[in-house]
């Protein structure tokens, strides 16, 4: 995960990851509350009624730290969604404009106001950055924390159980059979056999932990076994804004065999279904980055 003269890409597509919605309101207290045994069917019906609900929406400011292993630094941001058709996130750092990326259906656009480049890719090149096949969807999901919609996309279309795990559920995706049991007998040919053959989604499980209060997500963790990436998000600090709960506070932690990365955010200022602005362009002058 080189990027030489678009050293904040990462940071930017990496943010898509974890900026989410919060609210100025008064924030949902951590009280104690026991996870009772319940049906993985019940759990995610518990969890669809909880799905957030809105049209558009917009963060005024995101304050935003991360450490790549080898630098650490703040930036602040804004967001805007435009469901279902658009992503524009905004990067700053001290009040000057850093980058700013437009996110649509199968496509992403980045400006980065410093090196005065863009670049401009299929989606895909997420899957590529960070291993995990993850489309418009399933960003979208990620940055609002809804595990309905995580759930039900084609990621997660495995069959999948529950458990309590620290007084929370946790739902578990579970592997192709033939995958399953090349790893229980440790039989390193098969496996390597399957994963020249099989497509690479089979071998990105998931394991998503929920409140058992409120149903909301509390920490969602990505496996890819077969280029030996994690990625791990949590979420805390929930807020009711508009009919919906949204968490405020989130941190994103991603390694491999290359790269470690490391971004923790806070949001506030929110509003939903009001902004109606999601112009974006390039400027002229600016010259297009190739990978």
């Amino acid at each position: 995960m080189q990027f030489k003269k678009n050293s904040y890409l990462q940071i930017v597509l990496a943010t898509l990851f974890l900026a989410t919605v919060a609210s100025c309101n008064v924030s949902r207290k951590a009280a104690y509350y026991e996870a009772k045994p319940m049906a993985t069917s019940r759990i995610v019906r518990k969890v669809v009624k909880q799905a957030p609900e809105y049209k558009n929406y917009e963060s005024k400011r995101m304050a935003i730290s991360y450490f790549d292993g080898d630098k650490k630094g703040t930036l602040t941001g804004q967001l805007k969604i435009d469901y279902d058709k658009a992503l524009i996130v905004t990067l700053r750092k001290m009040n000057l404009p850093v980058a700013r990326a437009y996110i649509s259906t199968d496509s992403i656009t980045v400006v980065n106001f410093i090196e005065k480049n863009y670049i401009q890719e299929q989606l895909s090149i997420i899957d590529e950055l960070f291993g995990v096949d993850i489309g418009y969807e399933m960003l979208q999901a990620l940055l609002t924390a809804d595990v309905s919609k995580l759930v039900d996309s084609n990621l997660f279309d495995k069959d999948i159980v529950s458990e309590i795990d620290s007084n929370q559920y946790r739902i578990d995706s579970q592997f192709n059979r033939k995958i399953d049991r090349a790893l229980q007998q440790s039989n390193q040919q098969k496996l390597k056999r399957y994963m020249q053959n099989m497509d690479d989604s089979e071998f990105t499980s998931y394991s998503a932990w929920i409140d058992p209060r409120d149903f909301v997500l509390r920490k969602i963790e990505f496996n890819d076994i077969k280029n030996n990436e994690k990625i791990i998000v949590k979420y805390d600090d929930y807020k009711p804004v508009g009919r919906s709960l949204y968490p405020q506070a989130i941190s994103l932690s991603f390694s491999s065999s290359l790269n470690n990365l490391q971004l923790d955010i806070k949001v506030s200022r929110p509003s939903v279904n009001e902004t109606k602005d999601f112009s974006f362009s390039v400027p002229d002058t600016y010259e297009k980055f190739n990978f």
